[in-house]
């Protein structure tokens, strides 16, 4: 104030000091506030992101530990089973003849996915509908990929994952009727193609041009690769008993699986004794079956829904609806492929 006296003579100019002097200090203080603030969001930020990340570690680690003291239950039993526990196919028998478990029995849903939510117009439990693991987390992130193996002409699932996320659907169906086909190509919201999925390895040999004769029959890494992709946000197959051989050539092929999650219906299509009603499909015996459904496990597919479809007469017994996340060694999701693979 000394400085304004000498600066500024008379009251007037006192007063005109005095009030530049308060403006001046509001101003300094108004930045310093504002750095104060800024300096103190990015550390709170920073903290509640380390909150986040230590508190998902921890879910991840609990939900892992979790599946691995369930499943160890299941893995003592089935290091029990004998060879003629399966005469009776997908049933384990006891010794008084009674029925104790299916081969599903021995998988149980023990992966704490956040937010699961079942997609599809008829979401009645089975056939209809898929359980998809984080619709409004999972499938929010730019550039997501939905492929729908399988769809018998019906896109109220497919339609769903179009409406409630950005996620690129692609539907592979070469079964159905050239109309249904055409109709389904006329849909905007997702891209139609007449490919069905075959086993890696499988493409183009004599096996593969007997089982489809003028059907394209893609593996799923030539599926992949024509259309640029990398990685698979959702990956659903419905292919009435060929999963078995598909499931099994994947995990024989890949060393990380190239999708997050994965919506399965797996047949077991009962003939004579263990053998397939279709003579024209090499379905695996019911032990090769649990032996497949254990590899999954092996390799960090962790199932978060499973549910019997009850609509074909089967007694919920021979198809059964699983969902699965792929997760790491420390129960982490994959959401893409690791950088050292």
């Amino acid at each position: 104030m000394r400085r304004c006296d000498k600066s500024f003579a008379g009251r007037r100019w006192q007063v005109l000091c005095v009030i530049a002097v308060l403006f001046g200090s509001l101003l300094v203080g108004s930045i310093i506030h504002t750095a104060l603030k800024a300096a103190c969001t990015t550390r709170l930020t920073k903290s509640l992101i380390t909150i986040k990340t230590s508190a998902d570690s921890w879910s991840a680690l609990e939900s892992e530990a979790i599946h691995r003291e369930s499943q160890s239950y299941q893995d003592k039993e089935l290091s029990e089973l004998k060879d003629e526990d399966f005469e009776d196919g997908i049933a384990m028998r006891t010794r008084e003849g009674y029925i104790s478990k299916y081969i599903w029995d021995y998988f149980q849903a023990t992966n704490a996915c956040p937010m699961k939510q079942k997609l599809g117009k008829e979401r009645r439990t089975g056939d209809h509908g898929k359980w998809i693991c984080g619709v409004k987390t999972l499938l929010q992130k730019p550039g997501c990929i939905v492929y729908s193996v399988g769809s018998n002409g019906l896109t109220e699932f497919e339609q769903d994952i179009v409406h409630m996320t950005p996620c690129e659907v692609h539907i592979f169906d070469p079964t159905l009727s050239l109309g249904t086909q055409q109709q389904l190509r006329q849909v905007k919201e997702f891209d139609f193609h007449d490919t069905g999925l075959i086993a890696e390895g499988v493409k183009g040999n004599v096996t593969a041009e007997r089982r489809f004769p003028k059907l394209d029959m893609q593996p799923l890494s030539g599926i992949m690769a024509n259309l640029g992709h990398t990685w698979i946000d959702v990956l659903k197959v419905d292919v009435e008993g060929w999963e078995w051989e598909v499931l099994d050539s994947w995990l024989t092929t890949w060393d990380v699986l190239p999708f997050t999650q994965l919506q399965v219906e797996f047949h077991y299509k009962r003939g004579s004794g263990d053998q397939a009603a279709n003579d024209d499909m090499d379905q695996p015996s019911a032990k090769e079956m649990l032996g497949i459904l254990q590899r999954m496990q092996q390799r960090g597919l962790r199932a978060f829904n499973i549910e019997p479809n009850y609509w074909w007469g089967n007694n919920a017994a021979e198809c059964m609806e699983f969902a699965f996340v792929q997760v790491d060694s420390l129960g982490h999701m994959l959401t893409s492929r690791p950088q050292s693979s």
